[in-house]
């Protein structure tokens, strides 16, 4: 009795009208709605333009769009992050060979999408690119350097307690460098971790034998 009274409850949801769905139904719909996004770029295929923009003015929201472009899109960035003045998108295109078209256009389609490229046009009546502005002042800040704290200013880690001065720090690297010599010399007190005494076998200073390391005699 249960499982038909289920089946009739079911083939009635089907017949009905979305907007006569129970509540319950009708609030996992609209989650299958918001979560039909994928990754970063869909999400914020979804937004508008100002958003983005919004979202863009923060060097690290730039910095993590950037990361998640495919490769050639990241070049495409590259290329034009230094140009004041667009490119026809008939010079674009001359990037690429006949190869790899469907991966221009794909790309193409990815920075527009994101609002990263605007279509701007040129001298002529021809169509040109130029490069978010908002975007590219602050991807130039996140790959160079300068502009404000990303942190909020309200926030401090306070004074470090194992902060080092200078000497401590010079003191130190000519412990260590002394203690390298030492080790390839020969000298049974001088001890380097395995990774340093593999480096210094990758850089020609040292040969391996079948139990120890000797130093590396120049030719």
């Amino acid at each position: 009795m249960i499982a038909d009274h289920g089946l009739q409850q079911d083939c009635s949801i089907n017949n009905m009208p979305p907007a006569r769905y129970p509540s319950s139904i009708r609030t996992i719909m609209n989650l299958r709605v918001q979560l039909k996004c994928k990754n970063l770029h869909e999400y914020l295929r979804e937004l508008s333009p100002d958003i983005l923009d919004r979202l863009y003015n923060h060097p690290a929201t730039c910095l993590a769009v950037y990361r998640e472009l495919p490769s050639m899109a990241k070049n495409y960035v590259i290329r034009m992050l230094f140009l004041d003045q667009p490119l026809p998108q008939a010079a674009v295109a001359l990037w690429v060979n006949k190869d790899n078209q469907k991966d221009h256009d794909e790309c193409v389609k990815v920075l527009v999408g994101l609002c990263l490229w605007h279509s701007q046009q040129l001298q002529g009546g021809r169509q040109g690119y130029i490069l978010n502005p908002v975007f590219k002042d602050n991807l130039t800040i996140a790959l160079l350097g300068g502009g404000t704290a990303w942190a909020d200013e309200g926030s401090t880690l306070g004074p470090d307690r194992h902060s080092r001065d200078i000497e401590s720090l010079d003191r130190y690297a000519m412990e260590r460098w002394e203690v390298i010599l030492h080790f390839m010399v020969g000298s049974p007190s001088a001890a380097v971790s395995q990774d340093l005494a593999q480096l210094l076998v990758q850089a020609g200073l040292m040969k391996r034998h079948d139990l120890h390391l000797s130093t590396a005699h120049a030719v």
